[in-house]
């Protein structure tokens, strides 16, 4: 599988909304790029915000009222019948381009309504509860399109317009005592802070208090009281500390190893000592695109404004049986089955199969693995036959492409949008296999939550299928599948603990296995799932509380 794919991070909003996602990536100072899509109401909209180590730099939406023409029409900088004399008006990078070259606008104004267009995007993608995101990190923005934001102020603007009903929710966001906020060592003194928030901020000039501290010190009532805690960490003024972000240590700790190799395999042209000159695409990630020309790279990267270096610069290191096997099960086509692009040759697909059939065989593990796992590379085997014996003929490939693009089509994408938005490495088929482990998943959380558990498993199991890297998928399944048949325990625990293995620090996650322990009278497996939840999170009343009735019980 392609690093790249590896360290993308994926969520819904309803769990974590933009505002939340900006501050963890701003914490963590990180690059990439982070897509949004609303599913409120159809057709869904679309935001791409970009970012260079956690600085908001730009952003794009398929949203018409966002496009760089509809604010200039509105402000009256230009009229339709200028507008309709301009080729490829409707993409703004085209028309910021040709307007600057004629000299229509100063390019530092035409640079201000890009700043404006940013912030009215961010603005209305804050309030966004419904729909599914995407951080991809290692996509670098070239040094022409870098437009300076102040996401302090934004998201300090975005909390304190928080309705009533957000407030209330923030009261149980805040609820947990293992939770502590202190005072970050770089403020931004440019934010002014209202009266009751300066007094709760001064609450903090003594040291790291937790909400309920903080509460009782304000004076104020919760849900005010809260609302300010939320504007001082969104704004910058407090650090949030054993809070659950939506990046994992782990996902955290491979991001940003991956930079650091990333910006030693760098050309002078992409060094902070050059920042007037376009990033160069690297040497390595062209030899990675096996399919792309030396001219149609160097197209590539004279028109996009995002630079297409990623991770798999790095030679990919052979895979395990394991694996193996878990790349045939999870794989949603025949192209993710090979690690290949949808426009791979017939030679790398040729190529892909015989190494896969060399190393793994079903004759090569006869007497080596047990029944049951014998099974599973015998189907593993007859799976990558098969995509094998429909991409290596063009008449079975291109039907196969066929089928593929006409599931995947999705009417409601603005091409003007399309136009602005970096190749990032990431692919449409990649993104509705999300999409539709994220619907199976709320479905299946439902009926779970109804009680309806071999309903649930059905929905959650194919949210796991579809997204394996999702720990929260796979714990909730083993959830549902550990009530709707006893006989599938050890499938159930098996899921639950690689949800602990993909998020080690998830508190919900080990109470949950530990739960599962307790039930199954495995009473020391769950003392120990315990102490080490209390390690990381010394403060969780309910694995205390669980912790001493198990030793009541003993």
């Amino acid at each position: 599988m392609s690093s790249q794919n590896n360290l993308e991070i994926n969520g819904n909003l309803s769990q974590y909304a933009l505002a939340e996602l900006l501050a963890a990536i701003i914490e963590a100072q990180l690059n990439g790029s982070l897509r949004l899509e609303n599913n409120t109401e159809p057709p869904p909209e679309k935001v791409v915000v970009y970012f260079d180590a956690g600085d908001i730099v730009f952003a794009v939406s398929n949203a018409r009222r966002h496009r760089l023409y509809e604010l200039l029409l509105r402000a009256e900088k230009i009229t339709k019948e200028q507008l309709a004399a301009i080729a490829d008006f409707t993409s703004d990078l085209k028309l910021r381009e040709h307007l600057t070259r004629i000299d229509f606008l100063p390019k530092a104004e035409i640079d201000e309504f890009f700043g404006l267009q940013i912030r009215e995007i961010l603005r209305d993608a804050f309030s966004w509860r419904a729909g599914v995101w995407t951080f991809t990190p290692l996509v670098r923005v070239k040094g022409d399109i870098h437009f300076k934001i102040d996401a302090a102020a934004l998201l300090v603007e975005c909390a304190r317009n928080f309705s009533d009903a957000e407030a209330k929710a923030a009261v149980s966001e805040f609820a947990s005592s293992s939770e502590l906020f202190a005072v970050k060592t770089s403020l931004p003194a440019h934010i002014n802070l209202l009266p009751e928030e300066a007094f709760v901020f001064s609450r903090f000039q003594t040291g790291a208090l937790d909400a309920t501290k903080a509460l009782a010190f304000s004076g104020l009532p919760e849900a005010a009281t809260f609302k300010i805690l939320r504007t001082l960490w969104l704004g910058g003024f407090l650090a949030r500390r054993n809070y659950q972000t939506p990046f994992s240590e782990r996902k955290l700790s491979a991001i940003l190893s991956a930079n650091m190799t990333l910006k030693k395999n760098e050309t002078p042209a992409q060094t902070a000592a050059n920042p007037a000159f376009a990033p160069k695409i690297s040497e390595a990630a062209n030899n990675a695109k096996t399919a792309a020309s030396k001219s149609s790279a160097a197209e590539e990267e004279k028109n996009l404004p995002i630079d297409a270096t990623t991770v798999a610069d790095a030679p990919e290191r052979a895979i395990s049986l394991e694996e193996y096997l878990e790349r045939t099960e999870s794989s949603s086509n025949f192209y993710h089955l090979f690690d290949l692009p949808a426009d791979a040759s017939v030679a790398a697909v040729k190529q892909s199969y015989f190494a896969f059939a060399k190393r793994f065989h079903p004759d090569l593990f006869y007497k080596e693995v047990d029944a049951e796992k014998h099974r599973r590379i015998q189907d593993a085997f007859s799976k990558i036959a098969h995509a094998y014996e429909t991409l290596k003929t063009e008449s079975s490939r291109e039907l196969y492409d066929f089928k593929m693009r006409k599931e995947l089509a999705e009417t409601d994408d603005a091409a003007a949008a399309a136009a602005d938005v970096a190749d990032s490495g990431e692919d449409s088929v990649n993104q509705l296999q999300f999409k539709r482990a994220a619907e199976d998943f709320e479905r299946g959380f439902e009926f779970l939550l109804k009680g309806e558990s071999e309903e649930a498993a059905a929905f959650l199991a194919r949210a796991a299928h579809l997204a394996p890297e999702n720990a929260r998928y796979r714990a909730f399944f083993g959830k549902a599948l550990s009530i709707a048949d006893e006989r599938q325990k050890h499938k159930a625990e098996a899921e639950m603990q690689a949800a602990v293995r993909l998020d080690p620090n998830n508190a919900e996650h080990r109470l949950m296995l530990a739960k599962f322990f307790s039930q199954m009278r495995l009473f020391k497996r769950a003392e120990g799932e315990l102490k080490r939840l209390l390690t990381v999170f010394p403060g969780n009343a309910e694995a205390k509380k669980m912790l001493d009735e198990l030793k009541k019980e003993r």
